[in-house]
């Protein structure tokens, strides 16, 4: 067997369909292995900086050799692939021989000199006079780098396990369990940017801006690169009107996601009521890749929600001609058809979803086309039907609520 690496891939891909190599790569060719030849003696390489940028634990660095893998970590880890190629018995558990420590000590110094090699990725701090500007926009800014807890993430896994659950929970309209887990694991792991922005989130969506602003603000404190947590806090500014500050915060995120910064940029028009910019921002977009589900199906929504529902209809088509399955394309064109008049096609779109277009979270849409066309009985009768139906669906009780007491019927709600 040889030791191989991912970043072997690219070269040997290109080795085999007989393209020139890369000036400068860290793979290597593996055809030469493929038809028999073996490689000599090597190190491979591989770490992880997501556990320090989600949620401020230790990074794990790692490298191996045909005999060994040893882990980098808070309590290291060391396997013998000769005697244990499952992994299964950590070697620095127990008391090392010494010439184990021999070969820990040259593992770690390998790690290092290729640490020294990398470029720093750290996010610099602000210079004081930036410092004080976002202070007197209400942020927390740390005047030193933020302490990692240095955690290891082995004590952490099964909080990230259900962290993943969570977070899938809050895309179905499941917001009290999520709520409460993402608050605990932010007292637990208090430099958890990760746990901060979800509590954030689902605060948000459960109709609490203002709490939801101070634990988004606290993610961006943590990790004040992560694009998505500046997103997070532009759409809790929007719900709270503050539009303006919103703008700034969608070009942040666009500074710091070139791949979305179109999509950024054209929100943040839209926060400085240019939506007619916005929509030709997004009309761009699509003209310079068409076939771009994002671009197609953001466009559509503008078109949705600025009375243009015919034009919303030909770009889900289009985005569907690109992905036939995509449940944000056929929702939207559901919408889209209750917004024209036409519910039997409707229905029948989401009839053709199956199990999907009957989820809380796409029936609770529906709704708002109906209320959007003026029908708001039949969008009260749906959302009726979803708190009897999908009662951990938050959202459908509280526009409700919300209607009957605009209305003075609290008794109602």
């Amino acid at each position: 067997h040889a030791v191989v690496s991912l970043a072997d891939v690219a070269p040997t891909i290109l080795s085999l369909l007989g393209l020139s190599g890369f000036v400068a790569v860290d793979g290597t060719d593996l055809v030469p292995v493929m038809n028999g030849r073996r490689l000599p003696p090597r190190l491979v390489y591989a770490e992880t900086i997501a556990t320090e940028l989600d949620h401020g634990w230790s990074p794990l660095y790692a490298a191996r050799t045909d005999s060994f893998l040893f882990v980098r970590a808070p309590r290291p880890e060391l396997y013998s692939f000769v005697s244990d190629p499952g992994q299964r018995s950590n070697l620095l558990e127990d008391s090392l021989a010494p010439e184990l420590g021999v070969v820990v000590s040259d593992l770690d110094r390998q790690i290092d000199d290729l640490l020294r090699q990398q470029t720093d990725t750290k996010a610099q701090l602000p210079d004081p006079a930036t410092r004080e500007q976002l202070r007197a926009l209400g942020y927390q800014v740390a005047d030193s780098e933020v302490p990692y807890a240095g955690t290891d993430p082995k004590d952490g896994i099964l909080w990230v396990n259900k962290f993943g659950e969570a977070a899938v929970a809050v895309e179905r309209g499941q917001y009290e369990a999520p709520g409460r887990f993402a608050r605990d694991m932010a007292k637990k792991f208090p430099t958890s940017a990760s746990a901060h922005g979800l509590h954030g989130r689902v605060l948000m969506l459960q109709g609490r801006p203002q709490e939801g602003l101070q634990a988004a603000r606290e993610a961006v404190r943590l990790n004040p690169r992560n694009s998505s947590f500046h997103e997070l806090i532009a759409k809790i500014l929007m719900r709270l009107g503050r539009n303006q500050e919103a703008a700034i915060e969608f070009e942040r995120a666009a500074e710091l996601d070139p791949a979305q910064a179109g999509i950024w940029r054209a929100k943040a028009k839209m926060c400085r009521g240019n939506v007619a910019a916005a929509r030709r921002d997004v009309e761009e977009l699509v003209r310079a890749d068409p076939r771009e589900p994002a671009y197609l199906l953001w466009l559509a929504r503008l078109h949705v929600e600025t009375g243009r529902p015919a034009l919303a209809l030909d770009l889900c088509a289009q985005a569907l001609d690109v992905d036939p399955d995509s449940e944000e394309a056929l929702t939207l064109k559901a919408v889209a058809l209750v917004l024209t008049r036409r519910e039997s096609e409707a229905e029948a779109v989401l009839s053709d979803m199956g199990e999907r277009g009957q989820r809380a979270v796409v029936r609770y849409r529906i709704a708002w086309a109906y209320h959007r066309r003026g029908d708001s009985a039949e969008a009260e009768r749906i959302l009726r039907e979803l708190v009897r139906t999908s009662p951990e669906f938050e959202p459908a009780q509280q526009i409700l609520d919300a209607w009957h007491n605009l209305h003075g019927e609290e008794g109602r709600s």
